[in-house]
């Protein structure tokens, strides 16, 4: 029995978060069918690259007078919402959000949002500029 084996393994204890953390990385790396490239994530620091690779949200980065503007701009926001809702226990805080959303800009988009005192009024500056 799997559990009679696990009493002499020393686990450590682990929090909520980097519980987490683990079983995301065990669904990361159990999806990859090459067993070539699981053994390369598995050797020291490749899963860690694959994982920042694969986890890291795309900065915003656009010009509001290009055609395309809108489209990107709609389709960043909707990526972006659904990456804030993943942070679903604990709940991500206001502030949080909006700390989050300053990094995922460029600088010249942050300098439309950095006085914004709220995530939503933060939001509401871009999509005026850009929607």
């Amino acid at each position: 029995d799997l559990r009679v084996c696990a009493r002499n393994c020393n686990f450590k204890d682990v929090t909520a978060s980097q519980h987490m953390e683990l079983a995301i990385r065990d669904t990361y790396v159990a999806g990859v069918r090459s067993n070539y490239v699981r053994q390369h994530l598995l050797e020291k620091g490749a899963l860690d690259i694959a994982m920042e690779a694969a986890l890291k949200f795309d900065l915003l980065e656009l010009d509001p007078q290009a055609a395309e503007a809108k489209g990107i701009f709609s389709h960043w926001l909707r990526c972006f919402e659904a990456y804030l809702a993943s942070f679903s226990s604990p709940a991500i805080t206001e502030v949080q959000k909006l700390r989050l959303l300053h990094a995922r800009v460029n600088h010249r988009i942050f300098s439309l949002i950095e006085d914004a005192t709220t995530y939503a009024d933060a939001i509401a500056i871009l999509k005026r500029h850009h929607v």
